[in-house]
């Protein structure tokens, strides 16, 4: 198992039924408010849902990521250098790029508590 899936597995355990209580739009990142959790994502997400995509930009892009507020995190699956997504219970997923291009130091920062997931 790799050092990626280990820490994939505790974000699961840890995200898994929380609720996205809220989403704030930042001046240059998106962040999401789940209970005593937050998930700042530094690369605007692409909303998700029935073959239905909404990336940054998009006419109904905010009103998508407001629609995700109540829905239940499924899960979170991470691939190194390549994308992060967010699953909730309703069948909508966040998706993000991981891409080293994007010149980030940080893409997502999943804070819970005392821990900390930095990507």
């Amino acid at each position: 198992m790799t050092t990626t899936d280990l820490q994939c597995s505790r974000l699961n355990a840890v995200l898994e039924g929380r609720h996205i209580d809220g989403v704030t739009f930042v001046r240059d990142y998106l962040q999401l408010d789940c209970g005593d959790g937050v998930v700042n994502l530094y690369d605007w997400p692409i909303v998700k849902q029935s073959g239905d995509e909404r990336s940054f930009g998009d006419a109904g892009y905010r009103t998508a990521l407001v629609s995700c507020v109540g829905g239940a995190i499924e899960g979170v699956t991470i691939e190194p250098e390549v994308a992060g997504e967010i699953h909730l219970d309703d069948g909508r997923t966040l998706k993000w790029s991981l891409s080293p291009e994007l010149g980030l130091t940080e893409t997502v920062v999943f804070t819970v508590g005392e821990e900390v997931w930095i990507w």
